[in-house]
């Protein structure tokens, strides 16, 4: 047993009787029962850097949240710290990556919404997304060295997923509606991203691996459309027919003839696909959730008010925040200004905007971008997704190794499920998506690393 895992267990042990000896004389203060817990997690996590790595995975399935940031936004200060103490003595070119130009032309594009925010200083703080963001990417890109501990934290996400969709079965046979099981609403990008990743390890590889992995993803599938979340069903479609289509282009990656990927692809596509398709005909809640739009036949709005879909109070969300672009086209109302800003901008009656957007943001990554940064900000953003596909997939083109292309290809359709997803959703601007997407990108660029020293 090392130094550092031996000062993990002997600290955790220690601290646990002292939180045991608070809780009897405190009589269960409320200050103890939060504090100790995580003073206990901030010792094991700068003592030990390594099960820091997976605590950061696990925390993006804890569905707490404080001073509106997610746990795992708030577990990134005491991972970077475990990170800086790992490696102090890191030299800066281990910083060097492809996407450094296009993060810090971003960072400048975003800097003159500040002029234009209501509250500055509130815009500022919810930075601390983007700090959490920034220490996920590097600490991957500089701390994961080894295939070996790629393919370890796959699985590790792949298991976390699997739990989640196993309690997501649990929950709907208590209660006929939508469940997310016990990581919240973020489950549904989890899921779908696990869905892609699943099949296309089911597509690159053979015997009982293949098995389990195409049994993987139609439990993911399953649990997907058991969420009732119709935007991340398209994304998973959409990434899944971008793989596909790309693998045919490029059958060499896999390493057999187009006519075996095409047969392999369209087998276990066709099995995922049809078993998320049974399930939503067998549940009558899921299938009139999937037909909502052309089985609506009145009015969008009832004389209540009351929103009949949840596209039609997006469609409210996304008025106003074009009301807000069209204020303030170039530089935005302010980085992540919209939430607080938006009672400046809404042209829809007040209850409608009480009730469907006050607070809310705009729920489309590049309507929040274009609103908030402008089209500054905007432009900047887009070169920056660019540069992360075109990293994703040059691995997968400049990779010698067939193993080192089949990596490349699961880091490829992780970058291209997150950029469609943002189509949807504006999750991976914030919380626990922001996390995600920086370890997406970090273990993109570990695993282009690693090929060029190996090859």
């Amino acid at each position: 047993m090392s130094r550092e895992v031996a000062f993990a267990v002997v600290s955790t042990v220690a601290l646990g009787i002292v939180f045991a000896v608070s809780i009897i004389v405190g009589s269960g203060a409320t200050l103890v029962l939060s504090l100790l817990p995580l003073f206990v997690l901030f010792v094991v996590t700068v003592s030990n850097f390594e099960l820091a790595v997976f605590l950061l995975l696990g925390m993006l399935f804890v569905d707490v949240h404080y001073a509106s940031f997610s746990s795992a936004v708030w577990y990134s200060l005491p991972f970077g710290l475990s990170f800086l103490v790992r490696y102090k003595g890191l030299d800066w070119k281990e910083f060097d990556t492809p996407l450094n130009r296009p993060i810090f032309i971003y960072g400048l594009c975003v800097l003159p919404s500040f002029f234009n925010a209501m509250l500055p200083f509130v815009s500022a703080l919810a930075l601390f997304n983007v700090l959490a963001f920034l220490i996920a990417f590097y600490a991957m890109v500089i701390s994961i060295r080894r295939r070996e501990d790629l393919r370890t934290l796959l699985i590790f996400y792949l298991v976390l997923t699997a739990l989640n969709s196993f309690d997501v079965l649990r929950l709907v046979l208590s209660a006929n509606k939508r469940v997310f099981g016990f990581s919240g609403i973020m489950f549904v990008d989890y899921s779908a991203l696990a869905v892609c990743l699943a099949a296309v390890i089911g597509i690159i590889s053979k015997g009982k691996v293949r098995a389990l992995a195409v049994l993987m993803s139609v439990l993911f599938a399953i649990a997907l459309v058991l969420t009732r979340t119709r935007n991340t069903w398209f994304s998973a479609l959409i990434t899944l027919g971008i793989t596909g289509i790309y693998i045919l282009f490029h059958p060499e990656i896999i390493g057999v003839s187009r006519r075996r990927a095409f047969v392999a692809i369209v087998s276990i596509y066709v099995l995922i696909i049809g078993c998320g398709a049974a399930f939503i005909l067998l549940n009558r809640g899921i299938e009139q959730r999937a037909t909502q739009f052309s089985a609506q036949t009145g009015p969008a709005i009832d004389e209540s008010g009351k929103v009949e879909n949840s596209f039609v109070s997006r469609m409210l969300i996304w008025d106003t925040a074009i009301n807000a672009f069209r204020a303030h086209p170039v530089i935005g109302i302010g980085v992540y200004a919209f939430p607080y800003s938006s009672k400046f901008y809404y042209r829809i009656p007040r209850f409608l905007y009480t009730r469907y957007v006050e607070g809310l943001s705009p729920h489309q990554t590049h309507l929040a971008v274009l609103c908030e940064t402008g089209v500054v900000g905007a432009i900047a953003f887009f070169l920056f997704i660019i540069a992360a596909l075109k990293t994703a997939y040059r691995g997968v083109s400049r990779a010698v190794e067939e193993q080192s292309r089949k990596d490349a290809l699961i880091a490829a359709v992780a970058v291209t499920y997150c950029t469609v997803s943002m189509i949807f959703t504006d999750a991976w601007l914030w919380g626990q998506g922001i996390v995600l997407l920086g370890l997406i990108l970090g273990l993109t660029v570990a695993n282009r690393n690693i090929a060029m020293q190996t090859e």
